[in-house]
């Protein structure tokens, strides 16, 4: 990083070929495109001085024999069986020069507060940040609503009015619900979503599909996810794909009248960890292709947590934990379970690239037969089971369109944990 000399600087430093010189920045500077990289490094060094290593699969996540950090930017949580070697850990890195703030126990961490309840489950919610939207678009006093979303898809309305950004602006709230249905809220993915897709050019259609999912939340502020681990280490996928699901909504001429939606939800434990709602990056040519796209793409989020609970199995030494890392990927469309288990070719599927067929060699086949010398069935072997499972069940249908009342609660109360809500 180089930068001009400052006026009223001595100016006439000249290199040795005779022209200006300029200063070379030696050190970070707040702002700069090099400074989370260098900040990076300056702390990964520190801490891989202090004995932790960085996970292959996720190198913010720091393992250690007694200790496992996890990182985000400059803020860290830390576990350990030991609350001493906490404390211990600080003093090191303030002997390094860091200057540290201690925040106490794991009660909030980056907006999330963590909550247990009567029965020993724990309850992640983000009250503060809801109340903050909610008075940053003028609706604190809104009527509640009991969905995020209309049944209709949200187009992007070329002859509808714009959006005057007055009295809240668009992107702002819209950035805010992003964050909160990425950490506690995925029950708002499919609706912010569809929103977050008009910021540039917003209208008065899509404010109101703003105020809806506002509304929404309103009626349920003061709940979160709920987190219920039932002692095992399980992974299990539900990833679904909306077909065309912009037919109508967008004009004829528009490209993107073809697009097809798709989200998955992937739980540890019984714990929902990772979920997502966007778009195909591809066009697609029926509703086979269009699940098997979404399939293969969430079998590359799967198979990465997968690899990171393997890598971290060992340091554990937790004895009620199985020694398994059992995996399994639920889908409901009849074609795409038969592509996926079968993997065989046909003139109808001849056209789809070979990158989708990425995960083949971690899936359980048929035809491999039974695993050798394991009674505990097929999804013990190391590979990933894909196992069919009726629409009705499929706990990723609220990713992929708008629900209404009945089905939305089904699929709400599944992911979000509210069977049993009392504090």
């Amino acid at each position: 990083m180089f930068a001009h000399l400052p006026i009223g600087f001595y100016s006439n430093m000249r290199s040795i070929t005779g022209e200006r010189t300029v200063l070379h920045l030696k050190k970070s500077t707040y702002g700069t495109t090099i400074a989370p990289r260098l900040w990076y490094k300056h702390l990964m060094k520190a801490f891989h001085e202090l004995g932790f290593e960085s996970s292959s699969y996720d190198k913010c996540f720091l393992i250690r024999k007694d200790m496992m950090i996890v990182v985000y930017v400059d803020d860290c949580g830390i576990s350990t069986d030991k609350p001493e070697k906490i404390d211990e850990l600080v003093n090191q890195l303030k002997e390094k020069g860091f200057d540290l703030e201690i925040e106490g126990d794991f009660e909030t961490f980056l907006g999330v507060k963590i909550r247990q309840m009567k029965d020993g489950r724990y309850h992640l919610l983000q009250e503060g940040l809801i109340k903050k939207v909610l008075e940053a678009a003028k609706m604190t006093d809104c009527s509640p609503n009991h969905v995020p979303a209309a049944p209709t898809p949200l187009g992007k309305d070329p002859n509808g009015e714009p959006w005057s950004q007055h009295p809240w602006r668009y992107s702002s709230i819209v950035g805010m619900l992003i964050y909160l249905c990425t950490n506690t809220r995925p029950d708002i993915s499919y609706a912010v979503s569809c929103a977050a897709r008009f910021n540039s050019n917003p209208k008065v259609s899509h404010a109101t599909a703003v105020k809806t999912i506002l509304c929404y939340l309103k009626k349920t502020s003061n709940k979160g996810l709920i987190v219920n681990f039932n002692g095992t280490l399980d992974l299990e996928a539900y990833c679904d794909a909306d077909f065309a699901g912009l037919f109508k909504s967008e004009a004829p001429y528009d490209p993107a009248v073809s697009r097809s939606r798709g989200g998955y939800i992937i739980f540890l434990g019984g714990v929902p960890l990772i979920w997502k709602s966007s778009l195909l990056s591809c066009t697609t040519l029926s509703t086979l292709e269009a699940e098997y796209v979404q399939l293969s793409c969430s079998m590359t989020v799967l198979l990465g947590l997968k690899n990171l609970i393997k890598e971290l199995l060992p340091r554990l030494q937790l004895p009620n934990l199985t020694a398994f890392v059992r995996s399994i990927i639920f889908e409901d469309n009849a074609g795409t379970l038969l592509l996926a288990i079968s993997q065989r070719i046909t003139n109808r599927t001849r056209y789809l690239s070979q990158f989708y067929h990425h995960f083949w060699s971690f899936v359980h086949c048929p035809q491999d037969g039974p695993p050798q010398n394991n009674p505990n069935g097929p999804w013990h072997d190391g590979k990933i089971k894909v196992s069919k499972i009726t629409t009705d069940k499929q706990r990723a249908d609220i990713f992929t369109k708008g629900l209404t009342r009945v089905p939305f609660k089904r699929n709400q109360f599944s992911i979000n944990g509210w069977y049993s809500f009392s504090l």
